[in-house]
């Protein structure tokens, strides 16, 4: 079982840009929605990635459930970094009518992290490179 792909990378490079520019007088970096919680953890969504926080393609246009937690078993180091499970084909059949149709939407999902800020634009081919349309059945 692979660790947690969200894609933070791409998301760190965006937020140290925003910091320079912040610490040398510039305008803050964008805010993102909190993470939603109960007492009990993280509220999820219908495929169990968290609700709120920066959304990245890997989120927004889903083949996995990304978690902090580790897979059963995991190495120490491995712990830290949690897990990504695949969906099951029956979801990624109700998300995405063929491959085409999440690609749109991966594409979409990397343009709002992009327009949002999260994403440099300079890594939007990185980023889109990331899609895994081989797993869309």
């Amino acid at each position: 079982m692979p660790v947690n792909r969200g894609q933070q990378s791409f998301v760190l490079r965006a937020a140290l840009r925003h910091l320079d520019r912040w610490a040398r007088g510039g305008a803050p970096p964008p805010p993102a929605p909190r993470l939603q919680t109960t007492d009990e953890g993280f509220v999820l969504d219908d495929n169990g990635n968290a609700r709120g926080g920066v959304r990245t393609p890997a989120v927004e246009a889903p083949v996995a459930t990304l978690s902090g937690r580790p897979w059963p078993g995991a190495s120490i180091a491995c712990r830290l970094f949690g897990s990504t499970v695949a969906l099951p084909d029956a979801r990624l059949r109700e998300l995405y009518a063929d491959r085409d149709a999440y690609l749109a939407a991966y594409a979409r999902a990397a343009d709002a992290a992009i327009g949002a800020g999260f994403v440099l634009a300079e890594d939007r081919d990185a980023l889109l490179a990331e899609a895994e349309p081989g797993l869309v059945p």
